[in-house]
């Protein structure tokens, strides 16, 4: 009986090391930004914003960076949901025209820089920070 114990305590800590070793937070990238003197707002969602749909279970952490510049920050349960949440929402705006914006998944965040003019026109300090974040943890 002991033994079966361990073996079963033993599974339970290895598999809670694979499922969360190395993932993110919202820590994580509001740390990216403070670290490029970025300031930001963390607010609640837009209920009416396409943006703040549920995806893999989970609604996002909004920061308001200007009047312009949004985040949508989606911090999900496996290191392998940033992903699949993109290709989700992907799929599901498909057919609708969104405004400007740019999506980036590392392990299991999900992060949708939604700006407010026109295409191609983000803010590159913004853009420059989530790629950081994405190149220390890809």
């Amino acid at each position: 009986m002991r033994i079966l114990l361990s073996i079963v305590l033993i599974g339970g800590v290895v598999i809670g090391v694979i499922q969360f070793e190395g993932e993110l937070t919202l820590n994580s990238i509001t740390n990216e930004l403070e670290e490029k003197d970025i300031p930001y707002e963390k607010t609640d969602a837009n209920e009416n914003s396409v943006f703040n749909m549920r995806l893999q279970f989970t609604r996002p952490d909004v920061l308001i960076i200007s009047e312009e510049d949004q985040l949508y920050v989606y911090v999900l349960p496996a290191n392998w949901s940033g992903k699949y949440a993109e290709k989700q929402f992907r799929r599901k705006t498909a057919s609708m025209d969104l405004a400007s914006f740019e999506i980036y998944s590392v392990k299991n965040i999900l992060i949708i820089y939604q700006y407010d003019r026109n295409l191609d026109d983000f803010n590159p300090a913004i853009d420059g920070a989530v790629q950081e974040l994405i190149y220390k943890n890809d």
